[in-house]
């Protein structure tokens, strides 16, 4: 969290709530730079979804601040499902399990050549997204029924996951 605000070190008192529950406790010290108060907070082992965090902070001569951000935790990679291929035509479903959709922030098609090294081959694809209930179905077209395929995806947060497709039937 960062308290904006004119104030005098070194800070005499604070609080962190998280979603308003008992004070949070915070191990690292308070860091400050210029007008602004940084308070290091670990959310490892927070659960996934929608949280508040809120800061206290009193200054040696009695000035009080506060500041309140909403931020989402999400450590679960997004997940290939519901794959097919259709006449050249390859779809697959992108969800999160934990119910939130995930928002692509990065994604990676590499074809499989006969040396079983992967070519990149994004930038020639015609990738197109349709929303679904809880994410997405991505279809990509031209795809040879001699191909291998391995779809990269990360969301906003960072997760990452892929999957090796064998296009072609043996």
């Amino acid at each position: 969290a960062t308290i904006k605000g004119e104030y005098n070190l070194p800070i005499r008192y604070y609080e962190v709530y998280l979603d308003n529950q008992a004070p949070f406790k915070i191990t690292d010290p308070i860091y400050s730079k210029g007008s602004l108060i940084i308070l290091p907070v670990d959310f490892k082992n927070q659960p996934e979804g929608e949280h508040t965090l809120e800061a206290l902070v009193e200054d040696q001569n009695g000035n009080k601040y506060s500041g309140k951000v909403n931020f989402t935790t999400d450590s679960t990679p997004p997940q290939i499902l519901n794959e097919s291929i259709n006449q050249g035509r390859y779809s697959f479903d992108v969800i999160d399990k934990n119910g939130v959709k995930p928002e692509i922030k990065f994604y990676q098609v590499m074809y499989e050549g006969s040396n079983k090294k992967y070519n990149d081959i994004t930038s020639r694809l015609d990738l197109k997204k349709e929303e679904i209930h809880n994410g997405y179905r991505i279809f990509i077209s031209d795809v040879k029924e001699t191909d291998g395929l391995l779809v990269q995806l990360m969301d906003k947060p960072g997760n990452l996951t892929f999957r090796k497709i064998k296009v072609r039937q043996q």
